[in-house]
């Protein structure tokens, strides 16, 4: 269809060459003239579109500078204190984030083992006999992320190895569950001792 069009354009209507630039402001604002009638004229400013009820008014170009273009105090989307993060998505963050302070906590473990003028063992008697109201407190921040981490881990992994249970009923209900299950072991691991 370009090539009739151009075609019909470049050998009926050679003489429209010169005003050329009219031609295509006609064209555009009046549904009436068309590219093979070419001796229709449509005043630019009379003309009106098929689509509006307005009247066109002559094209203007205004310079702007680039401050004025932008809109101040417009939030980004997705905005925080807007939207609720779904069940799904508190988790996934909150897993990432327990993964996070384990990294940190086996770092300042080792930090302390390695340059502390004691080993870690002695700082932990340390805290038993001089603090023992912060024992459970510090064994529960032990045992909350790395049991969430852990379980959160292993449903990942069924999920990547079977691609089952990761439709959104599902997601949800499994993070239920799981939440359960970590609260239940991060609680018994805070009470259970090891000596």
């Amino acid at each position: 269809m370009f090539g009739r069009t151009l075609n019909t354009f470049t050998y009926r209507n050679a003489p429209l060459f010169k005003n050329f630039d009219k031609f295509v402001v006609s064209n555009a604002l009046s549904s009436k003239t068309s590219i093979i009638a070419p001796t229709q004229h449509v005043n630019a400013s009379n003309a009106t579109s098929s689509y509006s009820t307005q009247t066109n008014k002559p094209f203007t170009i205004t310079e702007k500078r680039i401050d004025e273009l932008r809109t101040p105090h417009q939030p980004t989307s997705p905005h925080l204190t807007i939207y609720k993060f779904p069940l799904p998505a508190v988790m996934s963050i909150m897993h990432r984030a327990t993964g996070i302070c384990l990294g940190l906590g086996v770092a300042g473990l080792a930090g302390v083992t390695l340059f502390a003028p004691h080993d870690a063992i002695y700082y932990i008697e340390m805290l038993q006999t001089q603090y023992p109201a912060l024992v459970y407190p510090a064994k529960f921040a032990v045992a909350l992320p790395l049991t969430y981490h852990f379980c959160t881990g292993v449903r990942h992994i069924f999920w990547d190895e079977t691609v089952k249970g990761i439709t959104v009923p599902q997601v949800e209900t499994s993070g239920k569950i799981l939440l359960a299950v970590v609260a239940v072991l991060s609680t018994a691991l805070t009470f259970i001792s090891f000596k």
